[in-house]
């Protein structure tokens, strides 16, 4: 339905009472044509009411299915702000990890190279314990008493053997 069409017949029913009236011709075919300009006019209303009213329903069913579309896109929002702070905060754990990994790692070499040189120094005690205790034997006897005992014995031998290497040889020279 065209209403710009109808709002131009209810224009023209209007001038045509004016001119009947202007004419003085019957006053009944210019009341009429006034009644049905008023008609049409009414009926025109009432059918931009009607269609306001569809718009308004129209809107009203966007606008409902507008704030439904915001509240999901809204939910959906919130899930992902959740998603990404839980996933900010793993983040942040495995980077607590590695940081934590990694000082263990230095604390674990730290400690391996404390118990080499705890061996190490054990090790050398050990050896000087027993080189301490070698002296402490020499140690209990008379410092002059040994000397001249070791000496003298040594030479009796070397000179036996001396004396012996001597004898062997003028034997096999003979």
């Amino acid at each position: 339905m065209d209403v710009g069409r109808l709002k131009e017949l209810c224009q023209r029913l209007d001038q045509l009472a004016a001119i009947l009236e202007i004419m003085e011709c019957d006053p009944i075919n210019a009341d009429l044509h006034r009644e049905a300009s008023n008609a049409l006019s009414q009926a025109l209303s009432e059918i931009e009411r009607l269609r306001s009213d569809d718009q308004r329903r129209e809107t009203s069913n966007a606008l409902r299915d507008a704030l439904a579309e915001i509240k999901r896109l809204q939910a959906n929002a919130d899930l992902h702000h959740k998603t990404s702070q839980a996933l900010r905060d793993a983040l942040g754990e495995i980077e607590r990890l590695r940081s934590d990994a990694y000082q263990h790692r230095e604390t674990s070499n730290a400690l391996q190279s404390a118990l080499a040189e705890i061996e190490r120094l054990r090790s050398d005690a050990a050896d000087l314990h027993q080189n301490t205790q070698f002296d402490r034997g020499l140690s209990n006897l008379a410092p002059a008493s040994i000397a001249t005992d070791w000496s003298m014995k040594f030479l009796e031998r070397k000179q036996a053997l001396i004396g012996k290497n001597v004898r062997d040889r003028k034997s096999e020279a003979e």
